[in-house]
């Protein structure tokens, strides 16, 4: 027993070497004051930044939202307007046909005043040449001049002439209503073409405001992608970053592990590279749009 006792302290004496000899290594490494400040400080600024990307993606996505809404009202109106286009143009068709079958008629009267007028013209001269005989036959006949009268009566000129006249009367006031209908026909023609015209107009420029709208909206949401991206990625190293500074402080000083340590220095270089691409997205002096609007300025 005695044997055993004296070679028991030498052999403790050597495991409690070796446990020290392999521990030391691990317990070896730790951090400097000015070193854990530092990391302190990394810390706080990396959760600014983390801040300031949630505050542009809120930016952005409030922006996003009003184009979205704006769009939609632009893409409804668009279709009212199409659907007006449709009637205008129905309308339109309608008072250029109305407009085209008053100048047929109107043109048709005319053209029957103008037969009618040289129907009138052929018989007021001969109706003059009737009449220098009727005077001769009156200057020979001398008081038995009514007998012709009654010979020119007869002779059926006088009745021609009374009966052409009435027509080309009755055809001069048909071509009269006929011009008054025409002409109106055309005034609605024109108001109608005019109507037309100018709901093209607005259809033009809705489709026109709707193209920058979506053009403002691809923009947009390419930048929130990128930024939804780099904030995403932010926040799972900043997240791996404080969990191991929190273990860091978690240990007793005296005996900081080099794993601990090594891993809080390896995710402060990856959290340091995130963090200038982090703050190179939102030191951007706002977002430009197409049309020159500059969104979410620092």
């Amino acid at each position: 027993m005695l044997s055993l006792l004296r070679f028991w302290k030498p052999f403790c004496t050597i495991v409690l070497f070796l446990v020290t000899a392999l521990a030391l290594p691990a317990m070896a490494q730790t951090l400097a004051p000015s070193e854990i400040d530092t990391l302190k400080a990394q810390l706080v600024k990396a959760q600014d930044v983390y801040s300031a990307l949630g505050t542009r993606v809120q930016c952005y996505e409030k922006k996003d939202t009003s184009l979205q809404v704006r769009s939609s009202q632009l893409q409804k109106t668009a279709g009212d307007l199409h659907q007006q286009e449709q009637m205008l143009s129905s309308e339109l068709a309608q008072a250029k046909s109305e407009a085209e079958e008053f100048n047929r008629e109107f043109e048709a009267a005319r053209q029957e005043m103008d037969k009618l007028q040289s129907k009138i013209s052929n018989i007021e001269a001969q109706i003059q040449a009737r009449q220098a005989a009727l005077d001769d036959c009156k200057r020979k006949a001398w008081i038995f001049g009514f007998v012709c009268d009654i010979a020119g009566e007869l002779a059926g000129l006088n009745g021609d002439l009374r009966r052409f006249s009435a027509d080309r009367q009755a055809a001069n006031i048909k071509a009269g209503t006929l011009d008054q209908q025409l002409r109106a026909a055309q005034i609605r023609q024109s108001q109608a073409a005019e109507r037309f015209q100018n709901n093209q107009h607005t259809s033009d420029q809705h489709k026109q405001d709707i193209a920058a709208a979506e053009a403002e909206i691809k923009v947009i949401k390419a930048s929130l992608s990128e930024i939804r991206t780099v904030k995403q990625d932010y926040s799972v190293k900043l997240g791996t970053f404080q969990d191991a500074f929190t273990e860091f402080e978690a240990l007793d000083p005296s005996s900081a592990r080099r794993s601990v340590v090594h891993r809080l220095l390896r995710e402060s270089a990856d959290l340091d590279a995130l963090l200038v691409k982090a703050r190179g997205v939102i030191e951007r002096n706002g977002l430009q749009l197409p049309n020159g609007e500059r969104l979410c300025e620092n």
